[in-house]
């Protein structure tokens, strides 16, 4: 019996040293990934995801919006503006200077252009 719990005690302590070095890779593969993501070009990040470049025409209100938050932070020019392709409501900035990058989903866009036709038609 007292062989029993020892081996038991012993097998739990094996789980537990593996699971903790399981969490501390884990941890390290994360700070290394912050690390590294950080020195990848944004046009990379923009490519892998399927990111592509809204003009003018497609979005005019979108780019008024952002003209004038623009115009009242004070910026020089306004960051590029990308479509993801993803079902979600998503929105994320990438890059800096020059080569920023506002990424929204299209199904952000839809979202809100249906809460604006709401809106507007008084419902």
């Amino acid at each position: 019996m007292v062989a029993a719990d020892s081996e038991r005690r012993r097998r739990h302590i094996r789980q537990h040293s593996a699971l903790l070095l399981i969490a501390m890779a884990a941890l390290l593969a994360g700070a290394v990934m912050l690390v590294l993501v950080r020195r990848v070009p944004p046009s990379i990040v923009l490519r892998a995801i399927g990111a592509r470049r809204v003009t003018h025409w497609e979005a005019p209100d979108l780019y008024e919006i952002l003209d004038a938050l623009c115009r009242r932070a004070g910026l020089d020019r306004a960051p590029h503006l990308c479509w993801v392709g993803e079902r979600f409501p998503v929105a994320f900035t990438i890059g800096g200077g020059e080569a920023t990058t506002i990424a929204l989903s299209e199904a952000l866009a839809r979202e809100n252009d249906c809460s604006r036709d709401t809106r507007d038609s008084g419902a």
